[in-house]
């Protein structure tokens, strides 16, 4: 017996506002300029504080220095804010190849999320919102 239950959560939803994963993760693609360094990026959601917060964990292009990954994680920070006007409450920066793949190679979510909140990630660089 097969039961198809539908997809993993990949919809966002802020005050209100439904904002799909893959939205976000494009804006940061589409940004190399403003983003440099960064391979691939992972949004997502955690619960803190009882509120649904934004997350991302984000691949290095290659080895970074603390520096530049800060700098990283300010433009991952103003890419978003400028593009979908989200507060970023976590970025993790990972090594190259950190993020969970499929064989195709699709980004995981939910592995990803899983390995992060298990601290099986071992980030790189972490930024945290000065405001949780």
């Amino acid at each position: 017996e097969l039961i198809i239950t539908g997809r993993a959560k990949d919809v966002l939803i802020f005050n209100g506002q439904k904002i799909h994963a893959e939205d976000i993760e494009a804006c940061l693609q589409d940004s190399a300029p403003a983003t440099p360094g960064a391979r691939a990026a992972v949004a997502l959601t955690l619960e803190m504080h009882g509120y649904e917060r934004l997350v991302i964990v984000a691949e290095a292009e290659r080895h970074i220095s603390s520096v530049n990954a800060a700098a990283l994680a300010a433009g991952i920070r103003e890419r978003i804010a400028q593009t979908h006007h989200l507060p970023v409450a976590h970025i993790h920066i990972v090594k190259r190849g950190a993020i969970p793949r499929t064989v195709s190679g699709k980004l995981q979510r939910a592995a990803c999320r899983t390995a992060l909140t298990q601290h099986h990630l071992q980030p790189v660089h972490s930024w945290e919102a000065p405001w949780l």
